[in-house]
């Protein structure tokens, strides 16, 4: 829908993390005592769905063409999220 116009996609990304931010922000940081280490981590665990509007400036290189070698490194893009969320989550709950 807003593929060619390229403002009007980027503002309705950008009220939907202004929507996102009313929402989780207050929950985010209801926390007593809170201190600057405390909000972000708060931030981060609870609110992070207003970070994807971080993704813009890479939409940019989007042409609406399949690249070269997508259909290769489709493969390896199935393996390779599955398989960094398993690390990850073993890495947490096997270190100190």
């Amino acid at each position: 829908m807003n593929y060619r116009n390229l403002k009007q996609r980027n503002f309705w990304y950008f009220m939907l993390m202004i929507t996102y931010a009313i929402v989780e922000l207050p929950m985010a940081l209801m926390i007593p005592d809170i201190n600057l280490k405390m909000a972000f981590d708060s931030i981060a665990m609870n609110a992070s769905d207003i970070f994807f509007i971080l993704i813009i400036p890479l939409l940019y290189f989007y042409n609406g063409k399949i690249g070269k070698c997508s259909s290769q490194m489709k493969y390896l893009f199935y393996l390779f999220y599955p398989l960094h969320l398993w690390l990850i989550h073993l890495v947490a709950n096997f270190t100190l």
